[in-house]
């Protein structure tokens, strides 16, 4: 029994990283920036010294780890309010004195808040928005039968202006990977920034044709309500808005910096995930074809997303049934280790080219070594 409950409640972790930053956003100051660096210290610190865990997940408490999914939004809707109030000069809500009764003092919180402070703040904040917002919500748009997962999933895409996500992932990625039709698919030898750039923009393209092709099937107009990707830009409106109101011009201006580090987070994400892998367009898509990763700690604060290969293989299966797919290609470390090599480019070469001939030479099939060979990227063992 206690060796099952500690297995639910590991996956408290993000959840709970998301109430500390709270806490810290009520006292301001210098502990704007603590959310962060615990977040960085567990994701990175904690999670290679804890190594790896494949085991199978067992008898699930499922209405327990879906709460988990669920929370995240409130919980982050909380975090990006409060940040956006300490920007501001006004209390368009009386939050000074109705909080002032539960023993938090935002008037002090926000005269200890500094331009440092907030800087560090948008860095909790932005991460948060990746790591909690677009993850769970990845989770959540794979359940396309379910509106309230779908509304919850959108919504938090919506802090990072990143709603077209919901389409293009579910409709366009899961199908094309490893293939040149993929935007979030990065080549051997992109740099991670341009390919963020080349994701962005062929990924909301990508989802606007997805969608205009849904709506002219439907026979439904393209400009109008009916249009989704257009109809999740609202959800990106009210939270801009909502941050203009508690933060004014300052605090718009902050949380639209907060959103774009959330999605570049994603990118870097995308980046990894199948960074110079290769399959032929029509075929099966296999463990093969998605850097997978064990760690622990990186499984826990993301909901198993880097159980990736079976999520590629079952992508509607819940996180909790996710499995470490032994044939599969592993990463070296964690997520966020493997996000700060990524933004070194020479690093990251010298730690991905050995795995990329393994990758060659071990798991490639014929057509995707000669696919390779026809871009000159394949390696040989020496």
């Amino acid at each position: 029994m206690l060796a099952r409950l500690l297995v639910h409640a590991r996956y408290l972790t993000m959840n709970a990283v998301l109430a500390v930053n709270i806490a810290a956003l009520c006292v301001g100051g210098a502990w704007l920036v603590s959310g962060f660096v615990l977040a960085l210290f567990l994701a990175t610190i904690v999670d290679e010294a804890v190594g790896d865990d494949k085991a199978a997940f067992g008898p699930a408490w499922t209405w327990f780890l879906d709460l988990q999914l669920f929370l995240a939004l409130p919980l982050l809707a909380l975090n990006v309010a409060l940040f956006a109030f300490l920007c501001g000069s006004s209390d368009p809500f009386s939050l000074i004195p109705l909080l002032r009764g539960f023993g938090v003092d935002l008037e002090a919180a926000r005269a200890a808040t500094g331009a440092w402070s907030l800087f560090g703040g948008m860095l909790a904040i932005g991460l948060f928005i990746g790591a909690a917002g677009t993850n769970v919500a990845h989770e959540l748009i794979h359940r396309t039968n379910d509106r309230l997962a779908m509304f919850v999933g959108r919504f938090l895409l919506g802090f990072s202006g990143d709603t077209s996500f919901s389409i293009e992932h579910v409709y366009g990625h899961h199908i094309h990977v490893a293939t040149d039709a993929d935007p979030a698919t990065a080549r051997r030898g992109e740099y991670v920034l341009r390919f963020a750039v080349r994701s962005i923009i062929d990924g909301n393209l990508s989802a606007w044709r997805i969608e205009a092709a849904r709506l002219a099937r439907r026979k439904l107009p393209l400009w109008s309500p009916y249009n989704r990707w257009l109809r999740g830009q609202m959800f990106t409106l009210a939270i801009f808005a909502a941050a203009a109101v508690l933060g004014g011009w300052l605090g718009l201006a902050l949380v639209i910096g907060c959103a774009i580090q959330g999605k570049l987070y994603l990118e870097v994400v995308n980046y990894i995930e199948h960074y110079g892998l290769v399959r032929v367009p029509g075929q099966r898509v296999e463990p093969r074809h998605s850097w997978n990763c064990a760690r622990l700690v990186s499984s826990a604060i993301l909901f198993n997303l880097p159980r990736h290969s079976h999520h590629h293989m079952f992508a509607t299966k819940p996180y909790w049934q996710l499995a470490c797919e032994a044939d599969a290609p592993t990463m070296p470390y964690g997520y966020k280790t493997m996000i700060i090599i990524a933004l070194m480019p020479r690093l990251w070469q010298k730690v991905m080219e050995p795995r990329l001939e393994i990758w060659d030479t071990r798991f490639a099939n014929e057509q995707e070594r000669k696919i390779l060979a026809e871009r000159g990227w394949l390696q040989t063992a020496a």
